[in-house]
């Protein structure tokens, strides 16, 4: 109704040309208006875009850097001679490098720190301090607390080359110390060991002293044994080579049985050597194999102490003279084998740790190999091979060859085990 009303009024009454102008360019203006606005909107869209592309890429870069930063962290982490765990609280472990697994020798993420070292060291040993785990690996450990929940930061190092270094300089500076002290007693000994064997070489002779001659001789043999080796001792103090000569090797066996034997006896046992009836001869240091057999024979006796059965053999093996000397003791175990032979090292209470260093240095200087096997039995095996020259070995072959000999056997022994 009003829609008429209005156009009656309009035909009623018609604008004006000016007033259609009017109204046109205000129309026109407000086009204008619109269209410079929604360019002006279209700018600010296009730059609010920009704008926003340039901080997105920004943020992409940031999180780029920050993840080929924890990258390379990570890697550092990993390449760090040491090993590193993130505890919990609770002593779990959140996090570990591949630096802990290798020194840890087994991953240890959601483990109990406590289980890890399963040590018998006391609890501060722990987080701070050295231990030894049961891999065998030394370590040291240090930690510092980190963040507010209570985890802790633990650093491991593998310090066991270090302790290795630090036994052998300790090593050393004993040896440099026992090496003064033994030259300084070898010195002061000769006078009194000279006086002795003198007197004993001036032992009346008649028929009714030829029943302690034998002892006498005894006494003089193992005098004269000790001023060998008091002026051994001396000659290496001194620098000097040592003496080499060719000599019966079954020979030195007979004197080490001899020079032992009741020593044996004493404790109820029986020393057995088993030799070839075959010349074998050796080149060498005569007094250093002796004493290195004597010295294995007495270890013998101290580790086995009752009854003990010691068997001493000697053989050909290719191009060397294999000598084993077996007994009916408790055996070494294999967990010691690796440091038997290291100077001051001695399982046994009251040991000095001195003798089979001793021999172990002796076979060396001669170019031999020495190892420790378990007899049958279970007692100990050592087995030494001793090196024959080509003119000693092209002499040997044939000899050895037309020869055979039994070796009787030691009940309380039986056969060797390759143990």
């Amino acid at each position: 109704m009003r829609i008429n009303m209005s156009t009656e009024a309009l035909t009623e009454t018609p604008l004006s040309t000016s007033k259609l102008e009017e109204l046109f360019t205000t129309f026109n203006q407000v086009s204008v208006d619109l269209g410079s606005r929604y360019r002006e909107l279209e700018t600010r869209v296009a730059q609010l875009n920009s704008e926003l592309a340039a901080s997105h890429s920004a943020r992409l870069a940031e999180l780029t850097e920050k993840e080929q930063l924890a990258a390379k962290l990570g890697s550092l982490m990993d390449t760090l001679p040491g090993g590193v765990l993130v505890l919990d609280s609770d002593g779990y472990v959140l996090e570990e490098t591949s630096s802990a697994q290798r020194i840890l020798g087994q991953p240890v993420k959601d483990l109990n720190w406590k289980e890890i070292l399963k040590t018998k060291n006391h609890e501060h040993l722990m987080l701070n301090g050295e231990v030894l785990l049961e891999n065998g690996v030394r370590v040291c450990i240090s930690s510092s607390s980190y963040g507010e929940s209570g985890d802790i930061v633990i650093l491991l190092t593998d310090v066991s080359e270090n302790y290795r270094l630090r036994t052998l300089i300790d090593r050393e500076e004993r040896l440099s110390e026992l090496g003064e002290m033994s030259a300084r007693l070898a010195h002061q000994i000769r006078t009194p060991l000279s006086t002795a064997i003198l007197y004993l070489s001036h032992l009346p002779t008649e028929p009714e002293s030829m029943q302690s001659l034998p002892i006498a001789k005894k006494i003089l043999d193992r005098l004269r044994q000790i001023e060998s080796l008091t002026d051994g001792m001396l000659s290496y103090i001194r620098g000097e080579g040592r003496t080499l000569n060719e000599f019966p090797l079954g020979k030195v066996f007979e004197e080490v049985k001899d020079a032992n034997t009741m020593q044996v006896e004493r404790f109820g046992g029986e020393l057995q050597i088993n030799i070839p009836d075959v010349p074998c001869p050796y080149f060498g240091d005569r007094e250093a194999i002796f004493n290195s057999l004597s010295n294995l024979v007495d270890n013998s006796i101290k580790a086995t102490r009752f009854n003990p059965c010691i068997r001493l053999s000697l053989s050909l093996q290719g191009s060397f003279y294999q000598i084993t000397v077996e007994d009916n003791g408790p055996g070494i175990s294999e967990s010691i084998r690796e440091h038997i032979f290291d100077p001051f090292y001695s399982n046994r209470s009251g040991g000095t740790g001195i003798g089979l260093a001793v021999v172990h240095s002796a076979i060396k200087a001669g170019g031999g190999e020495i190892a420790i096997r378990t007899a049958k039995g279970g007692g100990a095996l050592i087995e030494i091979l001793l090196p024959l020259g080509q003119s000693q070995q092209s002499n040997m072959d044939g000899i050895w060859n037309s020869h055979t000999y039994v070796s009787p056997q030691c009940p309380a022994i039986g056969d060797v085990a390759n143990g």
